[in-house]
């Protein structure tokens, strides 16, 4: 054989295998412009607007057996890509755990499913499941491991996908278009895994769905708050859940974006927006279980009220955007920390509050390189803090109104590096916080002014205890 001949035969055999290729179930996926751009460039919510070219995906699944449904099939269909299935209700009814649903492009109506089945559309802006029936979700899941469920849109005058007591459960580029209730029940849910998903347009109700007790409020310190027991709830993790949600966009939840009651979560690269009264809530009551929980590299704006509410947890946020916070119930607090929360805030910006920006009530932790800008009322206001107390070391306070740091009824507090500036009133104010001493602190080098009210006793720059 010639040395032509054999780079003939080898073009020949690399143009077949690209063929090949081409012709897989997720060949040449279409990508959907980004809605939610994050501050790296990253983009949040549904990025694929076909999972595959082919009219049914369902490539990077492990599937036991397939049942293929389309829309307008002939009666009498058996599952299989030549004759499939005309409704979404045949073939749920025909699997088990561990088998696939692929659905064609189309719309169905709401379904239960057997837990650990999953269900694999073809994108959702071609795979609609839609649910008329108030109080009952458009997909509903409980028990099981393992599922995928992925590439559909879902509609529902109830709640929009119910994921209870399952495990393992991957959600990847779904959207809850229109929900009432809850966009995402996860309640007891573990190892959820949630991606490239997007919760819009949650719609509240006066009472907890399908006869449930909602997530109760936890009561904050001195004008301080817990999550609201209405629903109307994006994605709702309770009863020991753990999840992770990354890239990820929740916005316009009548009442919270994401509520993580007695739960753990990891929010990664995801934003949660125009939420009616909190952008994201991790709270725990006393004696609760859950692990420690992480936010990072997200968005949180425009919230009306509370940005991020932390209470009795541990908490993790680094490299977040939150801000533009809003008015609500007579609350404007990009971020609050309450009810003995012990949390890490390192390289955040924290900004544009209609009034505070970061308030720390009744807690403890270290605020590290943040940047507090433009906030209305105070940059950092700290109060009923004790030891182990909180530490600020490296944090940018600028352009806020009232003051930049500010502090009442602490006695743990300590304050190493950074800069305080621009502030309209007071640079650091140390009200109802005072030494008895008749002598007042010492000026930080980074601040250029210090004002002291003697009211009360405390000693607002004491050292961490050992």
């Amino acid at each position: 054989m010639s040395r032509t001949e054999r780079w003939l035969r080898v073009t020949v055999a690399l143009v077949w295998v690209w063929v090949a290729v081409s012709c897989s179930d997720d060949s040449s996926p279409k990508t959907e412009p980004c809605e939610h751009p994050l501050t790296d460039g990253s983009c949040a919510g549904v990025t694929r607007s076909e999972i595959c070219a082919s009219p049914y995906c369902t490539g990077a699944s492990s599937c036991l057996n397939v049942w293929h449904v389309q829309q307008g099939a002939s009666a009498g269909g058996d599952g299989s890509t030549a004759s499939p299935y005309a409704t979404l209700e045949q073939g749920a009814k025909r699997v088990v755990a561990g088998d696939c649903i692929a659905l064609a492009s189309g719309s169905y109506s709401g379904v239960t499913l057997a837990g650990g089945v999953s269900l694999l559309g073809t994108g959702a802006q071609h795979v609609t499941i839609s649910n008329t029936a108030p109080g009952q979700p458009a997909l509903s899941m409980t028990s099981g491991t393992g599922a995928l469920l992925r590439g559909f849109t879902l509609s529902s005058a109830g709640v929009g996908l119910r994921l209870r007591d399952s495990q393992g459960t991957v959600v990847d580029q779904v959207k809850v278009a229109l929900a009432h209730e809850i966009g995402i029940d996860a309640r007891r849910a573990k190892q959820l895994v949630i991606t490239n998903t997007q919760v819009e347009q949650v719609v509240a109700h006066t009472v907890p769905p399908s006869g449930d007790a909602g997530p109760g409020p936890d009561a904050g310190a001195d004008g301080g708050s817990g999550a609201s027991s209405a629903f109307g709830v994006g994605v709702l993790l309770a009863q020991g859940s753990s999840a992770r949600l990354t890239q990820c966009a929740i916005q316009q939840s009548a009442t919270q974006g994401v509520l993580a009651d007695g739960s753990s979560i990891v929010l990664e690269e995801s934003a949660v927006t125009k939420s009616g009264l909190f952008g994201v809530v991790i709270q725990c009551a006393a004696g609760c279980a859950a692990a420690g929980s992480e936010i990072r590299d997200s968005v949180i704006s425009y919230s009306q009220g509370i940005g991020l509410l932390v209470s009795g947890v541990k908490l993790t946020a680094t490299g977040n955007d939150i801000g533009h916070t809003q008015y609500a119930a007579g609350l404007a607090r990009a971020v609050q920390i309450q009810l003995q929360a012990a949390v890490t805030l390192q390289d955040n910006v924290v900004h544009h509050s209609a009034a505070q920006g970061i308030v720390l009530d009744d807690a403890t932790g270290t605020l590290d390189q943040n940047r507090v800008e433009n906030n209305q009322e105070r940059g950092i206001w700290l109060q009923h803090v004790a030891t182990p107390g909180v530490v600020l070391s490296g944090n940018i306070v600028t352009g806020n109104q009232r003051a930049g740091i500010g502090a009442t009824l602490s006695t743990a507090v300590t304050i190493s590096g950074g800069r305080v500036e621009g502030t309209r009133k007071l640079d650091v104010s140390l009200l109802a916080a005072l030494y008895q001493s008749a002598s007042p602190p010492a000026r930080s080098p980074w601040s250029r002014h210090v004002g002291v009210t003697s009211r009360r006793k405390t000693n607002f720059f004491a050292p961490r205890a050992s």
